[in-house]
C-alpha cells in the first residue's frame, strides 16, 4: 500500500486529511530512526563481538606456539616432537584465518564508507557519519589490501 502522498500545496490548507497524511508519516520516520538505531547498536555490538574473537584467536594461537613438552630425560619422543610440531602448523593456520577475517572486515566497512561518500553526493544529509580518525584507519587498511582502485 505504501505511504500516501504529502503535497506542499495541501499543508497551506492544514486540512484534516493532510494531518493524518502527515501522522502517518511521523509514524513511519519514528519506526525507521528506531530500526536504524537497533541495527546501529547490534553492528557495534557485532564489531565489539569480532574483535573479541580476533583478540581470543591470537591468544590461543600464540599459546599453541609457545607450548613446548617438558622432556624426561635427555631427548624429546617422536610423538613429543610430532605433537609440538601440529600445535605450531595449526598455530600458523589459525593465524593466517585471523589475518583473512580481518581483511574481510577491512574490505566491509571500506565498502561501506564509499557507500556512505557516494550517498553524500546525492543527499543533503547523511546517513553515516565517520570521524576522521576512523576513515584514515580504513584507508590505511586498504592501502594495504590494494583496494585503492575502487570508484563510486
Amino acid at each position: 500500500m505504501g505511504l500516501p502522498t504529502l503535497e506542499f500545496s495541501d499543508s497551506f490548507l492544514d486540512s484534516p486529511d493532510f494531518r493524518e497524511r502527515l501522522k502517518y508519516h511521523e509514524i513511519e520516520l519514528d519506526r525507521t530512526n528506531k530500526f536504524i538505531k537497533e541495527l546501529i547498536k547490534d553492528g557495534n555490538m557485532l564489531i565489539t563481538a569480532l574483535k573479541n574473537l580476533s583478540t581470543a584467536v591470537q591468544k590461543f594461537s600464540q599459546s599453541l606456539q609457545e607450548f613446548q613438552f617438558e622432556c624426561i630425560g635427555d631427548a624429546e619422543t617422536d610423538d613429543e616432537v610430532n605433537i609440538a610440531q601440529s600445535f605450531k602448523e595449526f598455530s600458523q593456520l589459525l593465524n593466517t584465518v585471523e589475518e583473512e577475517r580481518r581483511r574481510l572486515v577491512t574490505i566491509l566497512l571500506f565498502t561501506l564508507l564509499i557507500s556512505s561518500l557516494c550517498m553524500r553526493k546525492w543527499s543533503s544529509t547523511s546517513l553515516f557519519h565517520f570521524n576522521l580518525v576512523q576513515i584514515r584507519s580504513v584507508l590505511s587498511d586498504i592501502a594495504a589490501v590494494g583496494l585503492l582502485q575502487m570508484k563510486c
